[in-house]
């Protein structure tokens, strides 16, 4: 996606706000669907992974991998945005972004890793993302170039996210329940014989 910056930049050289905002929507989009589907591939094959690549010692627990795909996807849903504030060569305006983001996940890991260990990290990065970049970048962007609002930009985002939250969650629970009936059709077949 790095690529697209040159494009961008044109774009938004000519100063042609309109086709500029149009792009910015078309490679949102096109973020969210592939970032959703990875993620959820992430959910999928992380730990059928690991356990074929470093065995069955090695698997981390489903939160784990929850976290870590959330993780994923926020930082994904961000990169429309850190495209364009980068085209647009807004570094100034955004220069205390990670400092946030790296004062909120230090103080995160510092109350979530001893009760939640492995969770409490991935989940630290998560809501340093969501507390920093997650909005910081779409404000600069909308404020110093589009002329607009980002408050339903960043509305919507959440919302997404939320969104993707609860679909992890109920793709989980789907997934434990086909695991427990195969469990127990299992047990069915071995107790009959």
């Amino acid at each position: 996606m790095r690529g697209l910056i040159g494009s961008i930049g044109q774009i938004t050289a000519r100063e042609n706000k309109d086709e500029a905002f149009e792009l910015f929507k078309k490679i949102y989009k096109t973020t969210i669907l592939v970032y959703f589907l990875i993620s959820l591939g992430l959910i999928v094959l992380l730990n059928p992974f690991i356990k074929i690549w470093l065995g069955s010692n090695y698997l981390l627990e489903q939160q784990v991998v929850l976290i870590i795909a959330l993780q994923f996807f926020v930082t994904g849903l961000q990169y429309p945005s850190y495209l364009f504030r980068t085209a647009l060569g807004l570094y100034q305006k955004g220069k205390w972004s990670p400092i946030i983001l790296m004062t909120v996940y230090l103080l995160g890991s510092f109350l979530l890793i001893p009760k939640f260990g492995v969770v409490g990290s991935a989940l630290s990065i998560a809501i340093a993302r969501l507390m920093s970049t997650t909005w910081v970048d779409p404000f600069l962007v909308f404020k110093s170039y589009f002329n607009k609002s980002c408050f339903r930009f960043i509305i919507r985002q959440y919302a997404i996210i939320i969104c993707f939250i609860i679909l992890e969650i109920f793709f989980v629970f789907s997934f434990l329940l086909k695991c427990s009936k195969a469990r127990d059709w299992d047990k069915k077949e071995v107790s009959s014989k």
